[in-house]
């Protein structure tokens, strides 16, 4: 039965480069579990006496300490290389050097890519994702190295089941982040440039929820785009024309729709737009239950709520500074804990810095943005901010999708992903009064969302894998842990594998 799942609603338009080869790179990439198509290699240096190898092909270590190989003659430990490209990123000056740096990473080494991060995910997270992803999609063309997942462009209008087709691991694919690069995070038209925020996400889904990094399919369409700096700069990796019209695009995407449930029978589809609700409800729920416990707090019924700007990230594209000093230290004045969540991206699209509202609310601000802040010291105490970010919801999804094998994602289902969500906090954590579970944390709460999308899913009977009904909780969550993929772990010592 088919099951293509198209997770929350179309609003698409496209990104990308020429379509290429992929088939003959199979085997290779499948050996290194990498996400996406690798680079189309060079050949490597040959050295004056190739080095002789066991039968898979890869030099022993006992070669390696003996000085036969050619390369180096001091044995390598990965353990310790691991340790040293941590190093190296974090030698790198600015977030965008090191995104690069870890972009080239994931081409050439993906399982110490998806390892480090997987153990570094509080750092490596601003990195692959929110903030420094904002930067990375306005600068893609300009820092782009290789082939990264697959464009779909326009002029393959007609023929996109074979663009499709070309993707090596038909069979694996089970989840796909699409984008056109037209609405990221208040960003305005970026084109083809948006293709880091599929890969983004993806990496997430990966490190986050324990997707297998070949079941992921990062998608980018390439309908043009509005915005002339992208269209004259020559570096430029799309279309250089101006998007298409409305009527084209809606027959551009029946045609990319129905070949993806062609190709794709049992892909979940997430368009990059999605999931940002799910998460603010979470962190209101918990934002109002700490107000609400305050003395002289309200009753949870007797929240006054002001939504302000028009999505899209409206106010930080405006460049307002929404929340001044008056307004947080009158709002301190009526409310015993003020709850402000500046949600735009990146952060410089801010609309209230973490610190400003510390200082302003004289500690008592319930806050969350959706770009990550560092923890501020305020007369003595230090306060941690949340960040109201959808990588905390869609992984799990993704996961509880996967595993129930739901023929689509219901709003019912994205709702108990909040609640789930919402209850994930450890009583450490709601000692220090977060309203959100800290982020090297993001796999116990992705096994927690995907426990409680595959019950829902259950409840409303659109889930496939009928069997998951007879298990009890504790059988469920056991089921849930054990199909989660870890990144395999550095061992020493060993040499590294031919790329």
């Amino acid at each position: 039965m088919r099951r293509t799942i198209f997770y929350n609603s179309y609003r698409a338009r496209p990104s990308l480069h020429p379509r290429r080869t992929l088939a003959s790179l199979a085997s290779d990439v499948e050996s290194n579990l990498t996400t996406s198509p690798p680079p189309i290699p060079k050949p490597p240096p040959q050295p004056m006496a190739q080095p002789s190898a066991d039968k898979k092909g890869v030099a022993t270590s006992r070669q390696a300490s003996q000085g036969e190989l050619g390369y180096f003659k001091t044995q390598f430990d990965r353990v310790v290389h691991a340790q040293r490209t941590l190093q190296q990123l974090r030698s790198q000056s600015t977030p965008l050097d090191k995104y690069v740096f870890l972009s080239g990473l994931k081409a050439r080494d993906p399982k110490l890519f998806y390892h480090l991060l997987s153990q570094n995910l509080a750092e490596f997270t601003p990195l692959v994702y929110t903030p420094t992803i904002g930067a990375a999609c306005q600068n893609y063309s300009k820092i782009y190295q290789s082939p990264e997942g697959l464009v779909i462009s326009y002029k393959d209008k007609g023929r996109i089941k074979s663009v499709l087709e070309s993707w090596p691991y038909k069979d694996k694919a089970r989840i796909a982040v699409v984008t056109d690069g037209s609405r990221i995070l208040g960003l305005g038209d970026l084109g083809v440039n948006g293709l880091p925020i599929s890969l983004g996400k993806l990496d997430l889904y990966i490190a986050g929820a324990g997707i297998r990094p070949l079941s992921t399919l990062p998608i980018c369409l390439d309908v043009g785009t509005n915005t002339e700096v992208h269209l004259n700069d020559p570096l430029y990796l799309g279309l250089r024309q101006t998007r298409i019209s409305p009527n084209e695009m809606k027959e551009f995407m029946q045609e990319f729709m129905q070949a993806m449930r062609e190709v794709f029978p049992k892909l979940l589809v997430q368009f990059e737009i999605q999931g940002t609700g799910s998460v603010i409800l979470a962190g209101f729920h918990n934002a109002a239950h700490i107000a609400s416990s305050a003395p002289q707090g309200p009753d949870p019924r007797d929240h006054k709520v002001l939504f302000y700007g028009a999505g899209s990230a409206g106010i930080g594209v405006a460049k307002q500074n929404a929340f001044t000093s008056d307004i947080v230290t009158r709002m301190t004045e009526l409310n015993p804990r003020p709850i402000i969540f500046p949600l735009s991206n990146p952060s410089s699209l801010c609309e209230l810095e973490f610190a400003d509202a510390v200082e302003w609310s004289n500690g008592k601000v319930l806050y969350a943005s959706g770009s990550p802040y560092g923890s501020v010291e305020f007369e003595g105490k230090t306060y941690e901010p949340g960040q109201g970010n959808n990588m905390y919801v869609f992984p799990g999804i993704g996961l509880g999708t996967i595993l129930s094998s739901a023929t689509r994602v219901t709003g019912k289902m994205i709702e108990r992903a909040a609640t789930s969500l919402a209850g994930s906090l450890t009583e450490e954590e709601k000692e220090a009064g977060l309203i959100y579970p800290r982020l090297a944390r993001i796999r116990d709460v992705s096994a927690e969302i995907a426990f409680g999308v595959i019950r829902q899913a259950q409840e409303e009977d659109v889930d496939g894998a009928k069997r998951l009904r007879d298990f009890d909780d504790a059988e469920l969550m056991s089921y849930v842990r054990d199909n989660m993929w870890n990144p395999p772990q550095p061992t020493a010592p060993t040499i590294p594998s031919k790329l």
